[in-house]
């Protein structure tokens, strides 16, 4: 069963929340309304395939207090500047200050979910991408120094003799380091084993 993604609506304006509360209800997301800066701060915020949609303009914290707050205590949380306020100055710093986007509130509600959609799906295709190089990492950290020296030159597509000749060892012994890390690296061809050396470089 596929999770469905999560939005925490930060907005003072309670007709606003319940509009845009209705909105995502519709697209099927799981719907999270906070009216006040300090309670959602302080909630238990699931990180996992969410968003946040944030106004700027409220009491005791603003938009940009919250952006920091969540850049300390939830890096790489997705935040959409949701505002009919904002001026480029301060659109400018909502960004430099990690918001995804800004979206103005004369948004059309298609547009309001293709962007938040649009956001998770960014933010779990970073978190799978760091997953693979943190794997391939663990991987590679398993070569000696000698099968490294290999496994990068295979990777450059150096055959074995030349490997040989490079390394100043016998051919016999470039495939002997070669059938190791095939199998340390759990690779079965030279295009696997690329992948992987290349993926841990990152």
């Amino acid at each position: 069963m596929t999770t469905p993604s999560k939005v925490y609506l930060v907005d003072d304006d309670k007709l606003i929340l319940e509009t845009l509360a209705r909105i995502f209800n519709e697209s099927q997301f799981s719907v999270h309304t906070f009216s006040d800066t300090r309670a959602f701060l302080n909630s238990d915020i699931d990180t996992h395939n969410a968003c946040v949609i944030l106004d700027l303009n409220m009491p005791y914290h603003t938009g940009l207090d919250v952006l920091a707050a969540l850049k300390q205590s939830h890096p790489g949380l997705p935040v959409l500047i949701y505002s009919g306020k904002a001026d480029v100055i301060t659109a400018v710093k909502a960004m430099e200050d990690g918001a995804v986007t800004l979206i103005q509130k004369s948004a059309t509600p298609e547009r309001l979910i293709r962007k938040a959609q649009e956001a998770i799906d960014q933010r779990k295709s970073l978190l799978q991408e760091l997953d693979k190089t943190r794997k391939a990492k663990m991987l590679v950290a398993q070569l000696t120094e000698r099968e490294l020296d290999v496994a990068k030159l295979v990777s450059e597509g150096y055959s074995a003799s030349e490997i040989a000749e490079m390394l100043y060892i016998s051919h016999r012994t470039v495939e002997a380091h070669k059938s190791n890390i095939f199998s340390k690296l759990d690779v079965h061809s030279v295009a696997s084993l690329t992948r992987v050396v290349l993926q841990a470089q990152r």
